[in-house]
């Protein structure tokens, strides 16, 4: 037997082109040749298997994904907690202009500005003018918006402005943008433009998004510009989860666990019916091999139907039967006469047993591909303080990544627009801004969003740590503020609640000044 090897030898003849020759070795000369074949990641071949390249069905995953939401209480609980830890009641503003920045460009901004700006986002955050329905305040706008984007895949953000000077925010579902219908004057005006519509979104020969094709109420499909003339963005998609960088589209965070999920939830109904059934009937009757085979009910059965007394033909029966209605007056317990080789059992399975140990496994797997340890998606902590401590601290990392993250998409644009308009129609005080730079408006909008924290379950013991950490030197250094400690334990504001102490200290009754004899 010969295999055949392709070997490859260069000719100088031929421009240094490649040849190709087919050669042939005997078994023997097989052991000096190294063979070259190609690596998909299979070292066996079958294991893995075929090579799949999977195609999201955006429409299909956002309806499964929707549906999971409404059919399973796991999927609702954990991203109901997903959301009120990351968003909650709102993100908070923490106006931080680079003045360096600012200032090398020869603007100057007064010591007020922060607080200026903050108060005045944080009334326009509450306020149900902020809704293009007027319906919600932002602060709510916001956990619907990452809600959407997680269960859909994206949601899309429109803004307005009305004739008050007032932003309106517009949420959309992602379900509603739609390319224009095939060879209607849309698609042949943006396709001049040198532009491509994909799922609704209008992009670019660089393939920025410049705009988003969304059906109304009516069925009718607009265009709605991504930025106005200004360069603020007044469209845009906030992100849940994306594939690839191919696809513009967002993919819902359940997806890779949508068939493990109804699958747990036909696993979880098929065990609560099956106890159900059983409770009906507590027990049975078992014969053995040495059985009569006789209904050890059937007196009472025929005595049901007839409505007389049935006799039997063996007196240790009747004995047994005669005493029946004295004990039930006596104990009010019943007793059912066996025959031989019968006894009653209990019904019992042992998958009840087993439920917590397969159920549970797999919630944690959930939480594990949406982001979120169990022990906050099911608010369990009943581990140890070293395991809920690392649980804790593992879930303020995700959610100081996943908050800025969400700033970013969601309320930075929102808040960039609305600054460019308090500053147009006068409210706050910045020179000359009609001459600034896209790098100088960045410095001005630049802003922290920060949210409820995650409290420590032995502050003392915390605080104890970071001070071993500084050392003796470090023994009478701060280790916060009191802005910083007041957001840590949710009070407010800092400015709000400093004023307030201070009005209250004059009003508070002063201690007695003591003389130098201590009267």
């Amino acid at each position: 037997m010969k295999w055949k090897f392709w070997s490859k030898e260069s000719s100088l003849e031929s421009n240094d082109s490649i040849q190709v020759k087919e050669r042939e070795y005997s078994p023997s000369a097989v052991s000096s040749y190294i063979g070259t074949i190609g690596y998909d990641g299979e070292k066996t071949p079958g294991e893995i298997g075929n090579i799949k390249r999977y195609i999201p069905e955006f429409r299909r995953l956002r309806l499964r994904s929707w549906q999971s939401f409404f059919e399973s209480e796991i999927t609702q609980d954990v991203i109901n907690k997903f959301v009120i830890w990351s968003v909650g009641s709102g993100l908070r503003l923490q106006a931080e202009p680079v003045r360096l920045v600012l200032q090398s460009n020869g603007v100057s901004l007064s010591s007020d500005f922060n607080r200026e700006v903050e108060t005045r986002f944080a009334l326009y955050a509450k306020s149900e003018e902020s809704d293009y329905s007027s319906v919600f305040s932002l602060n709510k706008r916001a956990a619907e918006c990452k809600k959407n984007a997680i269960v859909s895949g994206d949601c899309l953000v429109i803004l307005r402005v009305d004739t008050l000077g007032n932003v309106k925010v517009q949420l959309v579902d992602g379900e509603h943008l739609q390319n224009p219908f095939f060879g209607s004057r849309d698609l042949l005006t943006l396709t001049r433009r040198g532009n491509s519509v994909s799922h609704g979104i209008e992009k670019n020969s660089k393939g920025k998004h410049v705009a988003y094709w969304v059906v109304n109420k009516k069925g009718e499909i607009k265009r709605i510009s991504a930025r106005d003339r200004s360069g603020n963005k007044r469209a845009y998609l906030v992100y849940g989860s994306k594939y690839r960088l191919d696809h513009d589209r967002g993919m819902p965070l359940i997806s890779v666990v949508l068939e493990t999920l109804k699958k747990l939830d036909r696993y979880k109904e098929a065990t609560v019916a099956s106890a159900e059934e059983r409770a009906k009937i507590v027990y049975a009757f078992e014969h053995d091999k040495d059985a009569i085979g006789s209904n050890p009910i059937q007196s009472h059965v025929a005595e049901s139907i007839s409505g007389t007394k049935v006799k039997t033909e063996d007196d240790s029966f009747t004995v047994v039967d005669n005493e029946k209605a004295n004990i039930a007056l006596t104990t009010e317990k019943s007793i059912i006469n066996l025959p031989p080789g019968a006894k009653i059992v209990p019904v019992s399975n042992d998958n009840d047993l087993n439920y917590e140990g397969f159920y549970r496994p797999n919630v944690d797997m959930i939480c594990a591909a949406i982001g979120i340890p169990p022990e906050v998606a099911l608010s369990k902590y009943d581990s140890n303080f070293s395991a809920s401590r690392a649980a804790l601290k593992d879930w303020e990392n995700t959610l100081n990544v996943d908050r800025f993250d969400f700033s970013v998409q969601f309320y930075q644009p929102i808040y960039a627009l609305w600054l460019s308009v308090q500053i147009a129609m006068g409210k706050i005080k910045v020179s000359n801004y009609d001459s600034y730079s896209n790098e100088m408006i960045n410095a001005l909008n630049n802003a922290r969003w920060i949210g409820t924290t995650v409290p420590h379950i032995d502050p003392l013991k915390e605080v104890k740590a970071e001070r071993e950490k500084l050392g003796v030197s470090g023994k009478s250094v701060p280790l916060t503020t009191a802005e910083r400690a007041i957001e840590t334990l949710g009070g407010g504001d800092y400015e709000t609640i400093a004023r307030q102490y201070s009005e209250e200290l004059k009003l508070a009754p002063k201690p007695e000044q003591k003389n130098k004899n201590g009267e």
